[in-house]
C-alpha cells in the first residue's frame, strides 16, 4: 500500500518518529518537492529519492502537475510519498490519491501548527483556511489564512481575488518559512503582497478579520435597522406593508433596464435587492425562513429546472428548456390547471398573454392570425353594441375582452404586448412633448384638427429617434 509521510513544517525537529521510520525504510521514496529543510537531513541519513520538481517547471498548470504526481505514484503502490507539513492539509495531491486508491497516511505537524503561534492567533476564536490555488468564498468577517502563495505571480492573481472581498488598504501579514529558522512576517496592505520578492512556495498570507461588504454588509445593516433601538419606520414594517415597494422597485428596474445605462440599473438592483433582504429579515424574525433558505430554495430550483446541465438529460433548443421548465414546474407544485402557476399580480396584459400562451399548449388556439383578427373585430363590434346601449357594465367587460383579443395577437405575432404599450406610452409622451415645444400657443386654445396637425409634425420629427 502507498505510504504519504507529513514532513512537518520546518526544521528535522518537526519530524515524528513514526515517519523517520517510514523513510528510513522505503524501498522506494518520492518528494513532492525538494524545497523543504528536512531533505538535509534525509541526505545525511544516505537516503535515495525521486522528487516531483521537475513536473512543476513542465507543465502548464498545477492541475497537470498533480495529475502526473498522482499517475507516477498509482504505478508505484509500495512507495513512500513524503509531502510538507501534514499530508491532510492542503495537499492536492493527497486528496486525489484518496479518491482513487488505498493509502496509509502518516500525519505530520502542519503548516498551522507553526504559522499560529508565529502570527499570536488563536483558530479556535474562528479561522477560514484556503490553499492559494483554490479560493473559494470568503466572509472577511472572519480571520483567514491562506496557505502556499507559491509566487508573486500566484500571489498577485490572489490579492486581485481578495480585494473583491477585502479592502485595497486592508493590512495583512505575508509569513515565509514558519517552523524554520528562516522565519520572516512582514505587515503590509493587501494591494502590495505581490510586490514583495521573497515570495516561494512556504509563503503564507493572514488576513485580520474586516467589516462586512457587500451582501454581508447589506444583511447586517437591515438587521441593525429592525433591532429595537433601530429606525421607527423599518420597525413597523411588515411583508404586506412592504407590498407595494417591492413592485415599484421592480417596474424601476425594468425602466433602468430599458435605458440601457449601466449605473442606473446598479442603483435599481440594489433597491430591488433591499426588498429581497428585508422581507428575508422580517421571516427570520418570525422563525419562517432566512436568506439563506431563500438562497438553497432558488438553488435547488435551478438544477431541477436545468437537468440538461446537472444532470443527464440533454435538449436541442431553448424552447425545448422552456417547454421542460413548464412540465417541471407542473410537478413541482402539484398544479393540475394548464393555466395554474400565473400570479394575479401581474400587469394585466402580462397575465393576458401568459394565459393564452398556457391554454394553446392543450390546443386552445387559433391556427393562424386570420382567426384572431376575426375575433378581435367581432369583440369590437359588441363594444359598439354596449355604448349604443349605454350599459356601463357591459362595456366595461367588452373592452376587457377586446384587450384580451389583443394580448392575444400579440403573443401570436411573438410581441411582448406589455412592453409594446410601454413604448407606445413612450413614445405618445415624446410626441406630445414636442407639440408643446413646436407652438408658443397653449394647447388648450387649439381646436383637434390642429391638435392633429401638430401632433403628426411631431411625429415626422421624431420618426428617426423612435426608430433607434
Amino acid at each position: 500500500m502507498l505510504t504519504v509521510v507529513g514532513l512537518g513544517p520546518g526544521s528535522q525537529g518537526h519530524l515524528t518518529l513514526e515517519a523517520k521510520e517510514a523513510l528510513l525504510g522505503a524501498k522506494t521514496l518520492f518528494l513532492r518537492t525538494e524545497h523543504h529543510p528536512t531533505v538535509e537531513a534525509l541526505r545525511a541519513w544516505g537516503l535515495s529519492w525521486s522528487s516531483f520538481d521537475s513536473f512543476y517547471e513542465e507543465a502548464a498548470s498545477f492541475e497537470e502537475v498533480y495529475e502526473k504526481i498522482v499517475l507516477t505514484l498509482l504505478a508505484h503502490p509500495d512507495a513512500v510519498y513524503a509531502v510538507p507539513g501534514n499530508p491532510m492539509v492542503a495537499e492536492d495531491t493527497v486528496r486525489q490519491l484518496l479518491a482513487r486508491t488505498q493509502i496509509k497516511i502518516i500525519p505530520g505537524l502542519s503548516a498551522l501548527d507553526a504559522i499560529y503561534p508565529a502570527i499570536g492567533v488563536d483558530p479556535s476564536l474562528g479561522m477560514q483556511i484556503f490553499d492559494g490555488m483554490r479560493i473559494e468564498r470568503i466572509d472577511p468577517r472572519v480571520p483567514c489564512l491562506v496557505l502556499q502563495l507559491y509566487s508573486r505571480t500566484l500571489a498577485s492573481d490572489i490579492k486581485l481575488d481578495l480585494m473583491r472581498f477585502y479592502p485595497d488598504e486592508h493590512m495583512v501579514k505575508v509569513i515565509l518559512g514558519a517552523g524554520t529558522e528562516e522565519l520572516r512576517i512582514e505587515e503590509l496592505p493587501l494591494y502590495l503582497i505581490d510586490r514583495l520578492d521573497w515570495i516561494d512556495p512556504r509563503t503564507s498570507l493572514f488576513l485580520p478579520a474586516a467589516p462586512a461588504r457587500g451582501m454581508g454588509h447589506l444583511i447586517e445593516l437591515v438587521a441593525r435597522l429592525r433591532e429595537p433601538d433601530g429606525c421607527p419606520w423599518d420597525r413597523e414594517q411588515t411583508h404586506v406593508s412592504l407590498r407595494r415597494y417591492a413592485l415599484e422597485e421592480a417596474y424601476e428596474t425594468v425602466e433602468a433596464i430599458d435605458s440601457g445605462d449601466p449605473q442606473w440599473l446598479e442603483e435599481e438592483l440594489g433597491d430591488l435587492l433591499l426588498q429581497v433582504v428585508l422581507h428575508a429579515q422580517i421571516a427570520q424574525e418570525n422563525d419562517d425562513f432566512d436568506l439563506d433558505d431563500v438562497a438553497e430554495g432558488i438553488s435547488r430550483k435551478l438544477i431541477l429546472r436545468h437537468p440538461h446541465v446537472f444532470g443527464s438529460t440533454s435538449v436541442k433548443s431553448a424552447e425545448e428548456v422552456k417547454e421542460r421548465w413548464e412540465e417541471i414546474k407542473k410537478v413541482e407544485k402539484g398544479r393540475e390547471s394548464v393555466l395554474a402557476g400565473v400570479p394575479n399580480t401581474l400587469p394585466a396584459l402580462t397575465q393576458s398573454e401568459k394565459l393564452q400562451k398556457k391554454a394553446a399548449t392543450v390546443g386552445f388556439d387559433w391556427p393562424d392570425l386570420t382567426g384572431v383578427f376575426d375575433k378581435i373585430e367581432e369583440e369590437i363590434a359588441e363594444v359598439k353594441e354596449e355604448i349604443e346601449k349605454k350599459d356601463l357594465r357591459g362595456i366595461f367587460h367588452e373592452i376587457g375582452d377586446v384587450l384580451l383579443a389583443l394580448a392575444n395577437l400579440a403573443r401570436k405575432a411573438g410581441v411582448d404586448p406589455e412592453d409594446a404599450l410601454r413604448q407606445a406610452n413612450k413614445r405618445f409622451v415624446g410626441r406630445f412633448q414636442k407639440m408643446e415645444e413646436l407652438t408658443k400657443r397653449p394647447l388648450s386654445s387649439m381646436n383637434l384638427e390642429e391638435l392633429e396637425e401638430l401632433y403628426q409634425e411631431a411625429k415626422k420629427i421624431l420618426k428617426d429617434v423612435e426608430s433607434l
